[in-house]
């Protein structure tokens, strides 16, 4: 495989919030577990809950689409 095809795996939602400090393990605990009930987007728990706005979810998906970790 060539260095031009070779594609990054994509970080987590949940953890690059996590590791920039927007939540905290237990919240992110907390809607991992509402997702996997309600099959919910992780990331408009989080917004419901109140725990991140919706333009930190917009910021950290570039991120996540661009493959900046941190």
């Amino acid at each position: 495989m060539s260095a031009k095809n070779f594609k990054m795996p994509k970080i987590k939602l949940g953890v690059l919030l996590l590791k920039n400090n927007l939540i905290t393990e237990n919240q992110l605990n907390d809607a991992l577990e509402i997702q996997e009930t309600t099959g919910q987007k992780l990331g408009e728990i989080l917004i419901g809950k109140g725990f991140i706005t919706e333009d930190d979810l917009k910021e950290f998906l570039k991120l996540q689409n661009r493959n900046f970790f941190f």
